[in-house]
């Protein structure tokens, strides 16, 4: 089992035992199913056509009017969505945060977060205040 849940496992004696943060990366996840179990696995292969669908169902579960109740244009929030896979390589949605922990706790999470969150604003600010043509951003490198 592995619960990448840091609240709940950093207090545990084996915690970043094996990996910094108890958090892989999809290629180092991939590598330790290999080794352990000979299994290949693909998590983008998985991701792509098992979890974004799960992502999609909850979305599409939700009444709309709770999402954004007073119907504000130009918002957007960042849920934090938290799987388990099973031995069979089936994913399994455990909870949705709507104030996910966005802590860089592990080198993964700095470069990873970043990312996240300034895609998240290219996706919503940059759609309303497009950047200058000819401006360099910090990302952009």
């Amino acid at each position: 089992m592995h619960l990448t849940n840091n609240a709940v496992q950093q207090f545990d004696k084996n915690y970043g035992k094996l990996e910094e943060g108890n958090q892989l990366s999809f290629k180092q996840g991939s590598q330790i199913i290999k080794e352990q179990t000979g299994q290949d696995i693909d998590f983008y292969t998985l991701l792509n056509e098992d979890i974004l669908n799960i992502i999609l169902m909850t979305m599409k579960c939700v009444d709309q009017g709770r999402l954004n109740p007073q119907n504000k244009k130009y918002q957007f929030e960042i849920f934090g969505y938290d799987f388990m896979i099973d031995e069979s390589m089936k994913p399994w949605l455990i909870e949705v945060n709507t104030n996910p922990c966005i802590e860089e706790t592990s080198q993964l999470l700095k470069m990873l977060l970043p990312r996240m969150i300034d895609d998240a604003f290219k996706l919503t600010l940059d759609y309303l205040y497009p950047p200058p043509k000819n401006f360099i951003g910090a990302s952009s490198a």
